[in-house]
């Protein structure tokens, strides 16, 4: 089975996390948040990753690793960050 990390747990990436959790899956979070994202890796009895790279390297391969963050340079340095 592929894993998930989820970078970015506003409102959409909280969501999209739950809907995962609820479909079987149990997500690597993080989140610049660390109380969100401690509180939501509770909620949903997932991983709670300390940094973007935490979140890849704790994430088995194959994996996916899913950016919901703003558009933009946010985004563009997250992707070099992980890759």
């Amino acid at each position: 089975m592929t894993s998930f990390a989820i970078i970015g747990l506003g409102k959409m990436g909280g969501n999209m996390a739950r809907r995962l959790t609820r479909g079987g899956m149990r997500p690597v979070l993080f989140d610049q948040d660390a109380a969100l994202t401690a509180s939501l890796a509770r909620e949903l009895d997932c991983v709670a990753a300390a940094s973007p790279t935490a979140a890849v390297t704790q994430s088995k391969a194959p994996r996916v690793v899913w950016l919901m963050l703003p558009s933009g340079k946010t985004t563009e340095d997250m992707i070099a960050q992980v890759a």
